[in-house]
């Protein structure tokens, strides 16, 4: 039995023994890059699309490959939305393509301007002149990826426009809400450091006047002489944070914060809740 049989017959089950329907996804399956994209897709979807994901949690979408168990889930759907210029897409999209002829791919990133930090910092996307491919990391691009989602799925089932478009309105109240609050702190976050050992917060720095010092020395662990230079600037600036993605190893990030006296912090940009994350992120920021 598929995986979408073996759904629908647990949905089924669950909702005689409910006795309410259960939702019809109509067969509508849509796949997606990484957690933050199924996220977005399912505000705006709701219950009428299944979003299967190819990057699974706590891979890296620099270095993951799809295993033939992806691929094959991937022949399920209808559509593919891509976030854009990670490194996975960059390297898999015209394979997915070519093996996939009636798949439908999309670009959420459209409308978004890309971004390269201050140091001109390697994200290892190649011809894309090293853009930061964080798109997702700033409330403002989320509202530009959250139409192009909402006027995706409205073309593609023309039928749901009407629950898309509720769905989309609920969703930009939640990101002006995570917009509102980091605006609240303007007086904190405006001309405020933070050290980072990979730059995945170059969009929320811009967002709000943030100045994000990256560790990583041309996508490569710091040398000494970096490390040095950072250290010195921490103790100019007073910068005492430390944002280190859960991803990485954060051997280097305790050595520099017992030099600085300084706090590590644990983020997630690939987590799937993205909201939490955001507030997350603000809460370190404005309370430790």
């Amino acid at each position: 039995m598929s995986r979408l049989s073996f759904a629908a017959s647990a949905l089924l089950l669950l909702a005689v023994s409910c006795s309410r329907p259960a939702p019809d996804k109509g067969g509508n399956t849509i796949t997606v890059s990484i957690l933050p994209e199924k996220y977005f897709v399912e505000k705006i979807a709701g219950d009428l699309s299944e979003v299967n994901v190819m990057i699974p949690p706590g891979a890296s979408p620099v270095t993951w490959e799809p295993s033939p168990a992806a691929m094959t889930r991937l022949g399920s759907s209808q559509m593919y939305f891509r976030i854009g210029k990670i490194v996975f897409e960059e390297v898999w999209m015209k394979k997915i393509a070519g093996l996939n002829p009636g798949l439908k791919i999309h670009d959420l990133s459209q409308g978004i301007a890309f971004m390269t930090d201050a140091n001109g910092h390697d994200h290892g996307t190649g011809h894309y002149g090293n853009a930061d491919p964080h798109i997702w990391m700033s409330p403002s691009n989320v509202r530009i990826i959250a139409g192009n989602t909402f006027r995706l799925l409205s073309a593609g089932y023309p039928a749901d426009t009407a629950v898309f478009r509720k769905n989309y309105l609920t969703f930009l109240s939640e990101i002006s809400a995570i917009d509102s609050a980091y605006q609240s702190h303007a007086s904190v976050l405006n001309g405020m450091s933070f050290l980072i050992y990979h730059p995945a917060l170059t969009y929320l720095a811009r967002d709000y006047g943030m100045n994000q010092v990256v560790i990583e020395y041309e996508g490569k662990e710091p040398p000494p002489a970096h490390i040095r230079d950072i250290i010195n600037l921490a103790e100019k600036k007073h910068i005492t944070k430390i944002f280190v993605q859960k991803q990485f190893n954060m051997d280097n990030a305790k050595s520099l914060a017992s030099e600085i006296n300084g706090k590590i912090i644990p983020f997630d940009p690939l987590a799937e809740n993205w909201e939490m994350e955001m507030y997350h992120i603000l809460n370190t920021i404005v309370n430790d």
